[in-house]
């Protein structure tokens, strides 16, 4: 139970993170938000975090749903950590995953 994964939101031009980043860290059995990211090796303060207990040799479900003012993880349908992020309509986004981490489905929602 080492490594993190997670999802980057406004990637910006040729930067390998975006602005905003949803982590699971399982080294911390925490599921995290960081809304002034500098690069992929330093996310920054942790804004808001919510525990969540990563088991051995289990897969993860991740569903993401945004609108303008919004994102939402869910964590296998049952965990959530809702956080807002402005103007994300046409911005690019990342997944990533680090040693002994990895999320089975990433499942992308956009809410009208």
């Amino acid at each position: 139970r080492s490594g993190s994964a997670g999802i980057a939101l406004n990637v910006q031009g040729d930067s390998d993170a975006g602005t905003l980043v949803f982590e699971l860290n399982a080294a911390d059995q925490e599921i995290r938000f960081y809304n002034n990211v500098k690069s992929i090796s330093n996310f920054g303060d942790v804004n808001y975090k919510i525990p969540f207990k990563f088991e051995n040799n289990k897969k993860i479900h991740i569903d993401v749903y945004y609108d303008d003012q919004t994102t939402s993880v869910y964590v296998n349908g049952d965990v959530a950590l809702t956080a807002r992020t402005y103007a994300l309509k046409d911005a690019p986004f990342a997944l990533f995953a680090s040693a002994c981490l990895a999320a089975s489905a990433y499942n992308f929602w956009e809410i009208s």
